[in-house]
Protein backbone atom coordinates (compact mmCIF):
# COMPACT_ATOMS: atom_id res chain seq x y z
CA UNK A 1 0.00 0.00 0.00
CA UNK A 2 1.04 3.59 -0.68
CA UNK A 3 -0.27 6.90 0.60
CA UNK A 4 -0.88 10.26 -1.04
CA UNK A 5 -1.05 13.43 1.03
CA UNK A 6 -2.68 16.29 -0.87
CA UNK A 7 -1.05 19.58 0.12
CA UNK A 8 -1.49 21.71 -2.99
CA UNK A 9 -3.78 24.40 -1.59
CA UNK A 10 -3.02 27.99 -0.68
CA UNK A 11 -5.16 28.38 2.49
CA UNK A 12 -6.67 31.59 1.14
CA UNK A 13 -9.50 31.54 3.69
CA UNK A 14 -6.92 31.60 6.50
CA UNK A 15 -5.64 35.00 5.41
CA UNK A 16 -2.23 36.10 6.66
CA UNK A 17 -1.89 33.12 9.02
CA UNK A 18 -0.98 30.91 6.06
CA UNK A 19 0.28 33.46 3.56
CA UNK A 20 3.87 32.18 3.60
CA UNK A 21 3.45 28.75 5.18
CA UNK A 22 1.21 25.91 3.98
CA UNK A 23 -1.63 24.87 6.30
CA UNK A 24 -0.09 21.52 7.01
CA UNK A 25 3.07 23.13 8.38
CA UNK A 26 1.22 25.44 10.75
CA UNK A 27 1.83 24.38 14.35
CA UNK A 28 -0.79 22.53 16.37
CA UNK A 29 0.22 21.84 19.97
CA UNK A 30 3.80 22.79 19.08
CA UNK A 31 4.18 20.56 16.02
CA UNK A 32 3.42 21.00 12.33
CA UNK A 33 -0.03 19.59 11.57
CA UNK A 34 1.39 17.19 9.00
CA UNK A 35 3.51 15.53 11.72
CA UNK A 36 0.34 13.99 13.11
CA UNK A 37 -0.58 12.56 9.70
CA UNK A 38 2.91 11.16 9.16
CA UNK A 39 2.92 9.64 12.64
CA UNK A 40 -0.35 7.82 11.89
CA UNK A 41 0.95 6.68 8.51
CA UNK A 42 4.06 5.38 10.26
CA UNK A 43 1.81 3.04 12.25
CA UNK A 44 0.58 1.35 9.07
CA UNK A 45 3.94 1.60 7.26
CA UNK A 46 2.99 2.28 3.64
CA UNK A 47 5.60 1.34 1.06
CA UNK A 48 5.79 4.95 -0.06
CA UNK A 49 4.18 8.28 0.77
CA UNK A 50 3.65 10.85 -1.98
CA UNK A 51 3.25 14.41 -0.75
CA UNK A 52 1.79 16.67 -3.42
CA UNK A 53 2.25 20.42 -3.22
CA UNK A 54 2.53 23.46 -5.46
CA UNK A 55 5.52 25.40 -6.76
CA UNK A 56 5.06 28.17 -4.16
CA UNK A 57 5.55 25.81 -1.19
CA UNK A 58 8.01 23.36 -2.80
CA UNK A 59 11.12 24.66 -1.01
CA UNK A 60 9.37 24.83 2.37
CA UNK A 61 8.24 21.21 2.09
CA UNK A 62 11.71 20.10 0.94
CA UNK A 63 13.20 21.69 4.06
CA UNK A 64 10.55 20.11 6.25
CA UNK A 65 11.12 16.63 4.80
CA UNK A 66 14.80 16.83 5.71
CA UNK A 67 13.63 16.81 9.34
CA UNK A 68 11.72 13.52 8.73
CA UNK A 69 14.43 11.35 7.10
CA UNK A 70 13.02 8.09 8.48
CA UNK A 71 9.81 8.45 6.47
CA UNK A 72 9.76 7.31 2.84
CA UNK A 73 8.19 10.52 1.51
CA UNK A 74 8.48 11.65 -2.09
CA UNK A 75 7.57 15.25 -2.90
CA UNK A 76 5.48 15.69 -6.05
CA UNK A 77 5.22 19.30 -7.23
CA UNK A 78 2.18 20.58 -9.15
CA UNK A 79 2.66 23.43 -11.60
CA UNK A 80 0.44 25.99 -9.85
CA UNK A 81 1.89 29.13 -8.29
CA UNK A 82 -1.28 30.84 -7.03
CA UNK A 83 -4.81 30.24 -5.76
CA UNK A 84 -6.19 31.01 -9.22
CA UNK A 85 -4.05 28.28 -10.83
CA UNK A 86 -4.46 25.55 -8.21
CA UNK A 87 -5.65 22.17 -9.39
CA UNK A 88 -7.91 21.17 -6.53
CA UNK A 89 -7.96 17.67 -5.07
CA UNK A 90 -9.69 15.85 -7.92
CA UNK A 91 -7.61 17.38 -10.73
CA UNK A 92 -4.42 16.92 -8.72
CA UNK A 93 -5.19 13.20 -8.38
CA UNK A 94 -6.18 12.96 -12.05
CA UNK A 95 -2.84 14.44 -13.14
CA UNK A 96 -0.92 12.23 -10.72
CA UNK A 97 -2.75 8.99 -11.64
CA UNK A 98 -0.84 8.18 -14.88
CA UNK A 99 2.45 8.26 -12.98
CA UNK A 100 1.34 5.95 -10.15
CA UNK A 101 2.43 2.35 -9.82
CA UNK A 102 -0.29 -0.26 -9.58
CA UNK A 103 -1.07 -0.57 -5.86
CA UNK A 104 -3.64 0.32 -3.23
CA UNK A 105 -3.57 4.01 -2.22
CA UNK A 106 -4.73 5.84 0.88
CA UNK A 107 -5.47 9.49 0.02
CA UNK A 108 -5.36 12.06 2.82
CA UNK A 109 -5.82 15.83 2.75
CA UNK A 110 -2.98 17.67 4.48
CA UNK A 111 -5.23 19.63 6.83
CA UNK A 112 -6.95 16.62 8.39
CA UNK A 113 -5.82 15.41 11.78
CA UNK A 114 -7.31 12.25 13.16
CA UNK A 115 -6.88 10.37 16.40
CA UNK A 116 -8.04 7.02 17.61
CA UNK A 117 -9.90 6.47 20.86
CA UNK A 118 -10.03 10.07 22.08
CA UNK A 119 -13.05 11.99 23.26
Amino acid sequence: MRAIILAGGYAKRMGQVAAELPKSLLPIAGRPAIDYILDKLGEIAPDKILLTTNVKFKDIFESYLISRPSMNVELVVERSRSEEEKLGAVRALAELAPTLECDDYLVICDDNIFAQGTR
